[in-house]
This record gives structure tokens, sequence and C-alpha cells, in this order.
């Protein structure tokens, strides 16, 4: 399998945990994910500014933005599929939540050779793992 499939597997077994855990279905995530597959819904989903979805509102409210895309596409096996604005974007939606992001991302796209990061994004981080 490629990465790009072992991602999608990965977000579709996730969005099935926080379907179960928090009685939140997602109604259009799940489409877009089969439609677009679950790397061009990612990307899609983080473009723009550091909107804060229904669905990531529903997983702080049950403790669980682990579960996330954005947690998801920040983890060491994922992020390499991401650019640096939306890992950003990622990041500071996480952070904006008081979600613990570890300081091994902002390493990475401080010193990734990924395309380059819009001049008002900033890098957020707490300095403590995941």
């Amino acid at each position: 399998m490629s990465l790009e499939q072992d991602f999608q597997d990965h977000i579709l077994e996730q969005h099935q945990i926080g379907a179960r855990e928090t009685k939140y279905k997602a109604s259009l995530f799940k489409p877009m994910v089969l439609k677009k597959g679950a790397l061009q819904a990612a990307k899609d989903l983080l473009v723009g500014p550091t909107t804060i979805s229904e669905g990531l509102t529903r997983l702080v409210l049950h403790r669980r933005l682990d579960l996330s895309l954005e947690a998801n596409v920040i983890k060491p096996e994922w992020r390499s599929l991401f650019d640096k604005n939306e890992l950003t974007t990622a990041v500071e939606r996480l952070t904006s939540l008081e979600f613990p992001v570890g300081p091994d991302i902002k390493n990475y796209l401080s010193s990734s050779n990924k395309p380059g990061i819009l001049p008002h994004h900033k890098i957020l981080a707490h300095d403590c793992v995941l």
C-alpha cells in the first residue's frame, strides 16, 4: 500500500472511533474523504483561517482532539504528505484549543525544505510531548 492509502485508512478509522465515542457522525466528512480521498480532503480542510469546525468542537467536548484530522496530520508518519502552510494551520488550530503539540513539529516546520509558510502564519507550540 502507498502512504496516501495508509493515511486514508487511518483517517477513516479515526473517524469511526470518534463517531462511536462522541455520538457525532460528522456527516459531511466521511463522504468528502470517500469522494476526494483523505489526503485531498485534509488539504481542503487545512486551507484558510484557523476556523474551529463543529467536529473539532465536539472532539474538544469529549476530550478526544487526538482523533482530529489536525492532530493526525502533524504526526511524524503523515506530515510528509503536507506542506508547511497546511501543517501550520493544523498546529494553530490545535494550539488555540490548548491541545499539547510537541516541539518536534515546530522543529520540523522550521527546518524542513517543504514549500514556504505565508508571512502571516506563526508557528505556535507548547513544549510538551503528545
